[in-house]
């Protein structure tokens, strides 16, 4: 790493810089939120595991080891979305100059682990559709819209 070309700023001092810099370019307010909610969360993070925030000493280990630490207590799908959150502000500190090389070039995104959807037993159904048993109006069209979406 040059010396003319990094800096030693931690990433909590870089943070409002990179919200300018994410205002400037129209991101949504929704998108801004969900970036800073992971470059605050591996700040934390950091923090919590005695490691730097100095960003130009962040590297893929660190981040590595965040996003296991995400995939502990979360879903895959908010693992990849802390990485790719992360993935930008690395990006954006590279193209600042703050960071030589981003880490992500040595990291690959976690993999999106597909959720089934529950169905209901045979006998859940049953029960539920005994529900409307009956022959009035009410009945007749209870069972019939549930008929529908089984």
């Amino acid at each position: 790493m040059s010396a003319e070309s990094t800096t030693s700023a931690t990433i909590e001092e870089l943070l409002p810089s990179w919200k300018i810099s994410l205002t400037a370019e129209d991101k949504s307010p929704r998108t801004i939120t969900s970036y800073f909610l992971a470059a605050t969360q591996l700040v934390d993070w950091l923090h919590d595991n005695n490691k730097s925030t100095i960003a130009d000493e962040v590297g893929h280990r660190e981040i590595q080891a965040f996003l296991a630490y995400v995939l502990e207590d979360r879903a895959s799908a908010t693992a990849k979305q802390r990485y790719a959150s992360l993935q930008q502000f690395f990006s954006w500190l590279e193209l600042e100059e703050e960071i030589d090389h981003s880490p992500f070039a040595k990291i690959k995104p976690p993999k999106v682990r597909e959720q089934p959807i529950p169905v209901l037993t045979e006998p859940q159904l049953r029960a539920m559709l005994a529900t409307t048993d009956g022959n009035g109006f009410e009945s007749i069209r209870d069972n019939a819209i549930l008929r529908l979406f089984i």
